[in-house]
């Protein structure tokens, strides 16, 4: 092929690699980390503190604008009545904490589920520590 046929060729498939370039760039998931806790408990496991640091750091290394969205849970024997408490008590202490590190408090948003959302299900009466846990995402903001 001659040189003057693919730079022909380039110029127009240019336009069609950079739309490729940028939607699989929208595939990619945003990063994520998890925190998990002891049963009926706001306070997270003290290793887990290690995990709110690399959200801060990856936070901090965006190039883009992010927030960040904290997924707050519970698992099946903590009473139903108190799951959203302790999910919404559980995203407080977690927001807390990466605010203390340096994170914006505008730029954080908690959702809460209880216990709806099981990461391995489990039978009501049985405990899993997968299922309690706060989920944190970090979310490109758009333009």
């Amino acid at each position: 092929m001659s040189l003057m046929r693919r730079r022909f060729l380039i110029a127009l498939l240019a336009p069609f690699m950079i739309v490729l370039a940028q939607s699989s760039e929208a595939l990619t998931p945003p990063p994520s980390f998890m925190v998990f806790f002891d049963s009926s408990s706001a306070q997270y496991r003290p290793q887990d503190d290690k995990v709110l640091r690399q959200v801060v750091s990856a936070f901090q290394m965006h190039q883009d604008p992010v927030r960040v969205r904290i997924f707050a849970h519970t698992d099946g024997t903590e009473a139903r009545s108190l799951s959203s408490a302790l999910s919404s008590m559980r995203g407080e202490t977690v927001k807390n904490r990466l605010v203390e590190l340096g994170i914006l408090t505008d730029l954080i948003q908690i959702v809460i589920y209880g216990a709806s959302q099981p990461l391995v299900p489990s039978k009501l009466d049985e405990t899993e520590v997968q299922n309690r846990r706060v989920e944190i995402v970090l979310e490109r903001l758009r333009p």
